[in-house]
């Protein structure tokens, strides 16, 4: 998604953690979570702007973290509670289907998925899977 984000002049930052523990996942399903939930930050910009996606790992919890944190306008507090309901979008185009997936892909994966928000700010998205026994 780099040259799309680019022509948004939309910059990425990746801060990855290389020494967190192996996940068992399904690849694919992942990497669609990550492809809707960078996706959902480009559309959210709308202009310039950033995207950081952050890797970490919760020795405490055994978990694997993802964050994808975006630079735009945040999510209206009226819709947040809707946003990973099926079908709910507020957007023109697209089936409100995006974070739905998500959210199924990572209970899937025995994790979670959660939303930290700031309004005129931007928004975090937190993927936490647990991190395979060493």
């Amino acid at each position: 998604m780099s040259s799309e984000l680019k022509e948004d002049n939309i910059s990425t930052i990746q801060e990855l953690d290389l020494t967190i523990p192996l996940v068992c996942c399904d690849y694919h399903q992942i990497k669609q979570v990550l492809i809707n939930l960078i996706a959902n930050a480009r559309q959210a910009i709308k202009g310039t702007g950033m995207i950081t996606v952050r890797s970490t790992y919760s020795a405490e919890d055994h978990q694997a973290i993802v964050e994808v944190i975006d630079t735009g306008p945040g999510i209206a507090p009226d819709v947040i509670e809707n946003i990973f309901n099926p079908f709910f979008t507020t957007k023109r185009e697209g089936s409100g289907l995006g974070l739905s997936i998500v959210h199924k892909i990572a209970v899937h994966h025995r994790g979670t998925i959660e939303v930290k928000n700031n309004p005129e700010m931007g928004t975090t998205f937190i993927l936490k899977l647990p991190a395979k026994d060493t």
